[in-house]
């Protein structure tokens, strides 16, 4: 009887909010010097699998605002791609759109990792909860190690209180922000590939609170909400298309950026949706100019809690689920299956920054006063965040009422 492998991924995404502490327990290392990476046919190959990941939970949850995390994702899929093989190994391959797990790939991802760990602004965790007594291959926990910085933690599935003390760890790793992942773990589960993703960036441009006003958000069913609203003027990269505005709004230090794009009103967002893959791609971060933009932008916070499971079987993966499942390089017994994929994720978008937008006094206007250019996101959005050195997508979503 195969027994059973549970993967589990763990977001949590703060823009521009003092969570002092957040990164307090475990910082992380800064590495200095780095130059950029070749990793950009990695970046090619997750920008397809995040807009894949989106489509999947957008699928099953179309009236909902909806967040996955590419990245965490990605990993994940990879740590079992790295442990399989035959079909399994190649719907995960097909689903993670490359063509195999060999040296070269990992070699990329693990550049691509050292980049993203020698971030402030990032903690990121990449555990296995491993049953006492149950074998993996020492190869297979060599590779994960060195490209994808595995830590293996010994626990008993068997004691009643082992879920706890997995969903402790989740409540402590993320300050309480998300306090479970689990609701039921089998006895029969033999490890658990988990990760967790946390995020903290403070806007370059951070918005004056004072300038925060009273607002409404158009719902994507035709109500209105009424939102905080935070405002400011500042130079972005922007770009305009035939329906829809696209925005760039760095954090501190240009490291990281929110990538926003806005359908116009008189554009379906159904029919905007079919096609934003390549408006992002091709025309938003090609033609973007610098410009100095009146940003309406809302103060929100939204949490999600997803089954995975049917996402990655529209992705083509399956065998995993099954007693189908090869998963020898990780366990010579190859007696594992898939029983639970979950994505847990925190999104909160605030005004605060570090660093203080500077405001002159006196305004100085030519005779010819341009038009002002307007970015008034008081409808359903799309937004991304990225590390700017590699162009990792580390969260996208879909936000489509407030």
């Amino acid at each position: 009887m195969k027994r059973i492998l549970i993967s589990t991924s763990v977001m949590v995404l703060l823009i521009g909010l003092s969570i002092s502490n957040l990164f307090a327990h475990s910082p992380l290392e800064k590495q200095t010097g780095s130059a950029k990476m070749d990793v950009y046919s990695v970046n090619e190959n997750l920008y397809s699998f995040a807009f894949s990941c989106l489509n999947g939970v957008t699928k099953d949850h179309s009236n909902v605002n909806n967040m996955v995390s590419p990245f965490g994702n990605y990993v994940l899929l990879s740590s079992l791609a790295l442990g399989s093989v035959g079909e399994t190994q190649r719907q995960l391959c097909n689903a993670l759109s490359i063509k195999n797990i060999d040296d070269a790939l990992l070699l990329k991802l693990k550049n691509q990792g050292d980049v993203l760990y020698s971030r402030s602004e990032l903690r990121l965790l990449n555990t296995i909860w491993l049953q006492k007594g149950f074998q993996l291959n020492a190869t297979y926990v060599d590779r994960l190690k060195q490209s994808l910085r595995g830590n293996i933690r010994e626990i008993d599935f068997n004691m009643p209180e082992t879920i706890q003390q997995i969903n402790n760890w989740v409540n402590i790793e993320t300050d309480g922000l998300i306090t479970k992942i689990f609701d039921t773990l089998s006895s029969d589960t033999q490890l658990v590939l988990s990760n967790i993703i946390a995020f903290k960036g403070d806007w370059k441009n951070a918005f004056d609170p004072s300038l925060t006003k009273q607002g409404e958000f158009n719902n994507l069913d035709g109500t209105k909400s009424a939102v905080q609203m935070m405002t400011q003027k500042n130079n972005y990269r922007y770009y305009e298309g035939t329906n829809y505005q696209w925005l760039e709004m760095p954090y501190q230090n240009d490291t990281f950026s929110m990538i926003v794009l806005l359908p116009n009103s008189d554009q379906t967002f159904a029919d905007f949706e079919k096609g934003w893959k390549s408006v992002l791609l091709e025309n938003g971060d090609k033609n973007a100019e610098m410009k100095k933009i009146n940003v309406s932008f809302p103060k929100f916070s939204v949490s999600m809690d997803y089954d995975l499971i049917p996402a990655l079987q529209s992705m083509g993966i399956n065998s995993i689920f099954t007693s189908q499942a090869n998963f020898k390089p990780m366990t010579e017994a190859n007696d594992v299956m898939v029983s639970q994929v979950r994505q847990s994720l925190v999104l909160k978008v605030d005004e605060k920054g570090t660093q203080a937008t500077a405001v002159t006094a006196a305004e100085v206007l030519p005779k010819s006063v341009p038009q002002e250019t307007f970015f008034n996101v008081d409808r359903p959005f799309f937004f991304l965040i990225r590390e700017n050195q590699t162009g990792t997508i580390l969260f996208m979503g879909r936000i489509i009422n407030m």
